[in-house]
């Protein structure tokens, strides 16, 4: 099958390129006209796709913008690879919920004494973090991210999660005069910019 593709979508392929190289993870590994290269090859490779996503609109949009992101990622983890000889099972992809789940833990230094001993030589999955013995690996990875961020989403992600008592959304949303609602979205924004920080989504997840 072969289609002509729109400007719209080169930009997203090329917005999809970016996302991936913009982690710490990614940015010294594969330039990022390659990883733009990698995206066209993608939209080049599927274009049955390309034309289901265009009855869509905005989410079909957003679906072909990750796919290349992914697609991205995915020739980073060679690189990676064949760099260091790490297997792709040695590498741990975060999401926004692994990384909540994970956050009071960085401010708590006896969960890291705790996770050091249960630590062994195992490689990294995508267990939850409470399972297996990666623990300590996450936190420090999650940790950094964490430390990398502004001050003030520093601040934020600090009241939201250093000893944190139920329903702290609701307390600080009064706090700020705003809604929870609102509180809710800043949360989700703030730890996706962690989420890219460590390298983005897991490119061999599917797309819903």
């Amino acid at each position: 099958m072969v289609i002509q593709f729109t400007d719209k979508e080169y930009r997203l392929a090329r917005e999809g390129a970016k996302d991936a190289s913009s982690s710490s993870r990614t940015s010294s590994l594969v330039e990022q006209e390659d990883l733009v290269g990698e995206a066209y090859l993608w939209l080049a490779g599927h274009p049955k796709k390309v034309v289901e996503w265009r009855e869509l609109g905005r989410k079909g949009e957003n679906m072909l913008r990750i796919s290349c992101k992914r697609a991205a990622l995915k020739a980073v983890a060679k690189e990676r690879k064949r760099r260091t000889g790490a297997e792709y099972s040695d590498m741990c992809f975060y999401s926004t919920q692994m990384i909540r789940e994970l956050m009071p833990t960085i401010f708590n230094a006896e969960d890291w004494v705790n996770s050091a001993g249960a630590m062994s030589n195992e490689p990294k999955s995508q267990a939850a973090p409470a399972e297996g013995n990666n623990k300590l690996a996450m936190i420090v990875d999650v940790r950094g991210a964490y430390h990398d961020q502004a001050k003030h989403i520093q601040e934020f992600l600090q009241r939201m999660y250093d000893n944190p008592v139920p329903n702290v959304e609701d307390l600080i949303a009064v706090e700020e005069g705003v809604s929870t609602k609102t509180i809710q979205r800043r949360d989700e924004r703030y730890l996706g910019f962690m989420v890219q920080y460590l390298g983005g989504d897991n490119p061999w997840e599917k797309v819903d």
